[in-house]
């Protein structure tokens, strides 16, 4: 064959049995999946809501994530708040306080407060304005 210059059109054809390779089965896409103990933030949360929040003062913005947290988690516009999870998540409980009143002064929420009970807070609409 080394001397041998000719072009065999037919020494570069595949094989017939190579010619119907069967194709892998299509995988089922899944959604990622969260492990139990982490914790995330589940939206939309509005661009608006999050601009006003972002301009108030100390850890209101912290609070509000907080609070659109347990909004995923529940379902509901109206949360349960209790200044005792801000201290576990790092917030002390009068910077919780002001926040929680700066974020209800922004017109963000609007809280019911009951003695000797967390906070009911409801989530509210933020105009654009």
């Amino acid at each position: 064959m080394p001397g041998d210059h000719t072009f065999d059109p037919d020494r570069w054809e595949v094989a017939a049995d190579l010619q119907q390779v069967p194709e892998p089965p299509a995988k089922a896409k899944r959604r990622p999946r969260h492990r139990q103990p982490d914790r995330f933030l589940k939206g939309p949360v509005p661009w608006p809501w999050l601009l006003r929040a972002m301009r108030l003062p100390g850890k209101a913005l912290a609070v509000g994530l907080m609070l659109w947290l347990q909004r995923g988690m529940s379902g509901r516009r109206t949360v349960l708040f209790c200044l005792a999870r801000a201290a576990a998540d790092g917030i002390p409980t009068t910077t919780a306080r002001r926040a929680i009143r700066e974020l209800e002064w922004a017109g963000l929420v609007s809280i019911k407060r009951k003695p000797g009970r967390g906070l009911e807070v409801t989530i509210l609409d933020a105009s654009p304005a």
